[in-house]
Parts: structure tokens; C-alpha cells; sequence
């Protein structure tokens, strides 16, 4: 499965050197009082880090009118939507699952936020929050995918400010973008996600306990660690979580087990086509990835502008991730069996679920946790679009039911709970930004 890329040092070797390159007293443009207090990320401990960053980012001098076009185009969507889709390709082509692929739109989408926030109190000039989030988003993508062609999304930032007209504050821009990254980044490096070997420990065999799965057989299951990952704006995984699951063997768990033989065996077409839509296995965009692409499709349709945009793609990210948290915290909090074997075991030898049963517990589905937090999230910014995305956030738990890899009750709970989590997030982003403009 996959395995962190970063080498991480110890937390008292990087507090000594954040320590000491603070003892530099390097010295960074501050932001309002009101601003610093909504950001998403420490800027302060980021600031003597960055410095170096934005001395480093030389941008070209006057490019040729052809180059100066073909840049503009390729540049033309606002920064948060230019970089998702770099996101998602890589998404993609390192084959992140869906965790992963959430942490790093997370980490991703509140750099892209922090650094427009830095430029909000200079309105006189609109290139700053663009030149910001450029730098930022190349900087944090460079860290989360080191394997990339060295330099390349900093060659991608570059050509974006190529394209852009020479802004008067370019190069407290520049630093507030290299603050933003090195805010995500000092936080990725503190956010547990490394620590997979102090996962919770699996409990005793007991009927109804989670076991490898047919066809992969994984022993562990994926990101066993995921419960002790620092969330966002939960305190914590354990902060919205589920009730107990149906008792093992009780009559209404053996219904739900019934009803994925029953639905497995007359599958229509169009229940397959949602099943394979929402299947989003390694390889793809992820879960995540797919709801960024329908909320950017969705502020595109409603004119959000750029600022807008920026809190929308940041609130929904940092919401699937903690909604991913609080999923993993149940599932391994119950280690609940998939339908697969009990069905093949009680009821039909012969089962064969429609898609690949994936390596970890089923209560609750994930799926259904980061779908319920994304709609939950675009409701709320994007009201006239709350019936479009809560039917799609219900379709994509059902979808695990039509794929025979989750039972009903695991769909259910898991859109409540993202429901929840997406609730949460916003109100307590609001309660962050009363202050700025929104």
C-alpha cells in the first residue's frame, strides 16, 4: 500500500530547527490581526522559513507576446482550480489512496487559502492573492510529491507569473506564498501521518471481526494509523463518530447481508453504471479528487470569483479529510466484517461482490463519510446547489451497496457522519471569519 514519500525528522529536531532559524529574526510582512486569525495554518512559525523560498523564485522578464499568450491560456482558470487538477494528476499517477489523497488537497487548498488571506487587506492590488497562491501551491505539491520531475511545479508557478503583468507588491506576494507552503508544510510534518506503527492494536478473533478479504488478502488494513491523524477543525476523529453497529448475527444484520446477495444478483444497468462511477479505486482521482472536480464544475456554473472560490475549495477539503479521520477512527474503532464473507458463508458459496471488496473494515463506508462532508460543505456555500449535491452524495453511498462491498447500515451512517463533519467545519470556519469579507 502506499508509504509516506517525506523523510520525516524527529519532533525535538525539528522544533531546534525551527528554534533556530527563528533566532534569524527574519523579518516577513504581517498580516491584519483579523486575518491572522482565520487562517488555516501557523503562519508565524512559517515566516522565518520562508524567507529563503521567495529569494530563490526568479520570475522571467518580459516573455515574447507569442509566450506571454500561451501561458495566459494555460493559466487563465483562477489558482485554486488550476492547481486541483495538477492535484488530482498526480493524484492519480502515485496512485494516493483516498486518505492520502485528502491530506494533500487539505494541506494543499488552506495554503492556496492562507496565502490569498495574507494579500485581503491589499485590495488596490488584485495580482497579489494570484502571485501568492501560485507560489504556495508549487511549493506545497513539491513536498507532497517529491518523485515528480524535479522543479516542475515551481516551473509551472513560474510560468504563471510569466503571464501575469508585473504587480507592484510582487515580492511581498512572493513571500506570502512561500509563508502559506511552509505553514502546510511544517504542519504536515506534525500531523501523525507517519506514525502508522502506533496504530490501534487489532482486537481478539471473534465471529464478526474483520478479516482479509478476497482478492487481496491484505493482512493489515490500510492507513491502520489514520485514527491518531491531527484533524482540522475536529478536535479529533473521535469527535463525531457513529453509533455501534448491528449486533453480530442479530436478525437485522443478517437482513442487510441478505439484501447485498438480493441486489447483487439483479443488478441493473444503471445501478452498475453508479457502482463503477463511484468506484474510484487506486489509479484514479480518488473520492476526494471527484468531488473538488464537481465543486469547481459547480462554482463555474454560479460565478463564484476568485475569493469565494478560494473558501470553498479549502472548507471542502480540510472537511473530507476530517470526515476520513473520524471514518478510519470507527472502523477501526469495530473492525466490523465486509459482506463478502459472511454472505459467501451464510447464505451463497458463490458470491462474488460486482467490484473488488477493498483492504480494511466496513463500518462506516468512506465513501459515503467524505461524500456526506463535501455536499454538506458546497450547501452551505453554494445554496441554490443543495439538492444537486446531497441526491450525488446519496447516490455515492448507495453506489457501495450496488457494489457489494458495504451493507446499508455502513452507507447510512457513514453520509450522517459526514453530514455532521461538514456542519461542523463550516460553522466553525464562519465563526473564524466573521471579520473578513465573505
Amino acid at each position: 500500500m502506499f508509504r509516506s514519500v517525506s523523510s520525516v525528522p524527529s519532533r525535538k529536531a525539528r522544533r531546534t530547527l525551527i528554534a533556530l532559524l527563528g533566532a534569524f529574526s527574519l523579518t516577513l510582512p504581517v498580516v491584519t490581526t483579523a486575518s491572522h486569525s482565520a487562517a488555516l495554518l501557523d503562519l508565524d512559525a512559517a515566516r522565518p522559513l520562508a524567507k529563503h523560498d521567495a529569494s530563490r523564485l526568479v520570475v522571467p522578464r518580459a516573455p515574447s507576446a507569442e509566450a506571454l499568450a500561451t501561458m495566459s491560456a494555460r493559466w487563465d482558470a483562477q489558482p485554486p482550480i488550476a492547481w486541483s487538477e495538477i492535484a488530482l494528476e498526480a493524484i492519480a499517477k502515485y496512485r494516493l489512496n483516498p486518505l492520502r489523497a485528502a491530506r494533500l488537497l487539505a494541506h494543499l487548498h488552506a495554503a492556496l487559502h492562507d496565502a490569498w488571506l495574507q494579500c485581503a487587506p491589499r485590495e488596490d492590488d488584485a495580482r497579489c492573492p494570484r502571485i501568492a497562491q501560485h507560489v504556495a501551491a508549487a511549493r506545497v505539491m513539491q513536498h507532497f510529491v517529491p518523485a515528480e520531475t524535479p522543479g516542475r511545479f515551481m516551473s509551472l508557478a513560474v510560468s504563471a507569473l510569466a503571464a501575469m503583468p508585473a504587480a507592484s507588491s510582487h515580492q511581498t506576494a512572493l513571500e506570502y506564498g512561500a509563508v502559506a507552503a511552509w505553514g502546510a508544510i511544517l504542519r504536515s510534518l506534525d500531523d501523525a501521518a507517519d506514525r502508522s506503527l502506533e496504530a490501534p492494536s487489532r482486537p481478539p478473533a471473534r465471529p464478526g471481526t474483520w478479516r482479509p478479504t478476497p482478492p487481496l488478502f491484505a493482512i493489515n488494513p490500510t492507513e491502520r494509523g489514520a485514527p491518531l491523524w491531527r484533524t482540522w477543525l475536529l478536535t479529533g476523529g473521535n469527535e463525531v463518530q457513529p453509533p455501534a453497529p448491528l449486533a453480530y448475527g442479530s436478525a437485522a444484520f443478517v437482513a442487510e447481508m441478505r439484501e447485498v446477495l438480493d441486489v447483487n444478483r439483479r443488478l441493473s444497468a444503471d445501478q452498475k453504471r453508479i457502482a463503477d462511477e463511484w468506484n474510484l479505486d487506486l489509479g484514479t482521482a480518488s473520492p476526494p479528487g471527484v468531488w473538488n472536480r464537481h465543486a469547481i464544475r459547480i462554482a463555474r456554473a454560479h460565478q463564484l470569483d476568485a475569493a469565494a472560490t478560494t473558501r470553498l475549495l479549502a472548507a471542502l477539503n480540510v472537511a473530507m479529510f476530517d470526515a476520513l479521520v473520524a471514518c478510519w477512527t470507527a472502523k477501526l474503532r469495530w473492525w466490523s466484517e465486509r459482506p463478502v464473507l459472511e454472505v459467501r458463508e451464510r447464505l451463497d458459496a458463490s458470491f462474488e461482490p460486482y467490484i473488488v471488496t477493498p483492504p480494511f473494515p466496513g463500518y462506516v463506508s468512506g465513501h459515503a463519510s467524505a461524500s456526506g462532508a463535501a455536499a454538506q460543505v458546497i450547501a452551505a456555500r453554494i445554496p441554490a446547489a443543495r439538492d444537486e449535491v446531497m441526491a450525488m452524495a446519496a447516490e455515492a453511498a448507495l453506489s457501495r451497496l450496488y457494489g457489494g462491498i458495504h451493507v446499508r447500515s455502513d452507507n447510512d451512517e457513514g453520509l450522517r457522519l459526514g453530514l455532521e463533519v461538514g456542519r461542523l467545519v463550516v460553522e466553525r470556519l464562519d465563526a473564524r471569519t466573521h471579520s473578513i469579507s465573505r
